[in-house]
């Protein structure tokens, strides 16, 4: 577009706004339709895909004794994607967390953060031990829930459980 062209297009609004000021009254252009432009490089539908994000899966592998008696949790990410950073934030309370339970009771929890800090859950099919402070006496059921609190996205959620008898005989 030449400079020329633009004076004529531009200089009839200008001259309406200024004609608008002086008789203190609001300037509204008036607008004309116009039909839409071409695109030169269209983008064909068929070309275009929804894509799936591959999602994290916390499973609870196993749950065992070491040689003191205390509750190992071995975990597991058995999803096609990587967890998020999210999952070690310190958010207090609210932090995606290991959560134990003895005999049903509600025993405590321990931060994502805290048990796995150089992120080796992060990966799909990376895998940690939390070694707890919970140690078993006789045979008692153990219940080891991650993500308790449905903080993550995740590709199933039934597997986030699971519940052992263990039994101690150290001397």
């Amino acid at each position: 577009m030449t400079q020329k062209m633009l004076i004529y297009l531009v200089a009839p609004l200008a001259l309406a706004a200024a004609q608008a000021l002086a008789a203190e009254r609001t300037f509204e252009p008036e607008i004309q339709s116009m039909e839409p432009m071409p695109l030169r490089h269209p983008i064909q539908e068929s070309a275009v895909t929804q894509t799936q994000v591959a999602l994290p899966n916390l499973v609870v592998d196993d749950l065992r004794l070491d040689e003191g008696c205390r509750v190992l949790v071995m975990l597991h990410n058995d999803g096609p994607g990587a967890l998020g950073s999210e999952a070690w934030m310190d958010r207090g309370t609210g932090s995606v967390s290991v959560t134990l339970k003895l005999g049903g009771v509600n025993w405590g929890s321990e931060p994502i953060w805290r048990i796995d800090p150089v992120r080796a859950l992060q990966p799909a099919g990376g895998k940690t031990t939390y070694f707890s402070k919970l140690i078993v006496t006789g045979s008692q059921s153990v219940t080891a829930t991650v993500d308790a609190e449905n903080l993550l996205q995740e590709r199933n959620k039934s597997d986030n459980e699971k519940t052992e008898q263990l039994s101690c005989s150290a001397p």
